[in-house]
């Protein structure tokens, strides 16, 4: 109820997009994507629309989606999303040690997401421990990451 408001005019009118639009086009230009997440779907959604971002990505998957609400650290809601999305392998990033337990169990590359410099090293370890390949401190790295895999990618296939 605070959260929502009577009309989404609660607290959820606090909540901040954090990845950039130029990030969003180039990874959906180069990828299928989605989002999951353990909000309900009301609210994914609302937010989507309202930092205008659901174009950038194919499938959704939130906990009403799934069943019992089995969230993170249960994989299920990744396996959900490449299925729905018809791919068999890929990246999730997340910022959370749930986050890189579910990429685990679920067979994707986690990639941790740290927001925090002042406690940079422990979440890192915290994350790396939990399955991350790789740590990301700002969220435009990901361009960089992702046009390395993608070139490296191409570069084995020439070879083959």
């Amino acid at each position: 109820e605070y959260y929502l408001g009577a009309d989404f005019d609660g607290l959820i009118k606090n909540d901040c997009w954090q990845l950039p639009v130029g990030i969003l086009k180039f990874l959906r230009k180069k990828f299928k994507t989605g989002i999951v997440t353990g909000r309900p779907r009301i609210e994914a959604l609302y937010c989507l629309k309202r930092f205008d971002a659901e174009k950038y990505f194919q499938v959704v998957v939130t906990m009403d989606d799934l069943p019992d609400r089995r969230g993170k650290p249960d994989p299920l809601g990744i396996q959900l999303a490449l299925k729905r999305l018809g791919v068999s392998c890929g990246w999730y990033i997340g910022d959370t040690v749930d986050d890189m337990k579910a990429a685990v169990g679920a067979g994707v590359i986690p990639i941790g997401l740290i927001h925090d410099s002042d406690h940079y090293r422990t979440q890192c370890s915290f994350l790396l421990a939990s399955g991350a390949e790789q740590i990301v401190k700002d969220i435009n790295e990901l361009r960089r990451i992702f046009y390395e895999k993608k070139s490296t990618n191409k570069k084995k296939n020439q070879g083959d």
